[in-house]
């Protein structure tokens, strides 16, 4: 029970979600209106859930590779 919280991370790719969040924060912080930090938080919680469900659904699903099965390799070759 106590390695959960590790898998839970790993899972949802935690170091993308943070630089996603951090992204997002730093764009709403530039926008040209009046700045407020409870829709600052709620932005950044709600990407952040966001983020991390969409990367477990991929961790999950996990087709890895085989989208790109079909397409022809590059060679450098005219």
């Amino acid at each position: 029970m106590s390695e959960l919280p590790g898998i839970y991370a790993r899972l949802s790719k935690i170091r993308l979600t943070t630089l996603v969040v951090i992204t997002a924060a730093a764009g709403y912080a530039m926008a040209p209106v009046t700045f407020d930090p409870a829709m600052l938080l709620l932005a950044s919680l709600g990407t952040g859930l966001t983020s991390c469900a969409a990367n477990t659904i991929n961790q999950v699903t996990g087709d890895r590779g085989q989208g790109t099965g079909d397409r022809g390799q590059v060679t450098g070759d005219r």
